[in-house]
């Protein structure tokens, strides 16, 4: 979830918008060959580092499935938000949400909503839960007020 800040979109200042114009209506007037070449070029450039990070996520999957062992802090983790629980269905619900957020502003400003109207487990939660609870806790005081955030 990037986003480019509004102020790169949308320049403000008119010889900066005037150039992204002219810009604009180069490329719309170039020949089509040129331009990808030259696309293409770009992108070998970034090859490397794709294939670098793909090398390294297969490692940490293979690894991470090496040690996975039944009843993992993760699994026991989410067997505590089952999801018919009212915390699992809201882990879902944020989870989904989440995946249609366009950008990372507006994924903040979820997340700090969702945190602002926290409770506390009661007193029948595990440790590990009342231990999670107080954790999202915490990040929601770090989190900027969501008013503020929705302005």
């Amino acid at each position: 979830m990037t986003s480019m800040p509004a102020q790169r979109v949308f320049p403000q200042d008119p010889d900066e918008l005037h150039s992204l114009r002219e810009r604009i209506r180069e490329a719309t007037l170039r020949p089509e060959a040129p331009a990808v070449a030259e696309l293409r070029e770009t992108l070998l450039g970034v090859q490397a580092p794709l294939q670098a990070a793909r090398a390294q996520a297969i490692d940490w999957i293979h690894a991470a499935r090496a040690h996975a062992r039944p009843g993992s802090r993760v699994e026991s983790l989410l067997a505590q938000f089952s999801l018919d629980s009212a915390e699992g269905k809201a882990l879902m619900s944020l989870a989904e949400a989440l995946l249609r957020t366009p950008d990372t502003l507006s994924a903040d400003r979820l997340i700090a909503e969702r945190l602002a109207g926290l409770r506390a487990g009661g007193p029948g939660a595990s440790l590990q839960v009342r231990l999670g609870l107080t954790l999202l806790r915490a990040a929601a005081r770090l989190m900027p007020d969501t008013r503020t955030l929705l302005g």
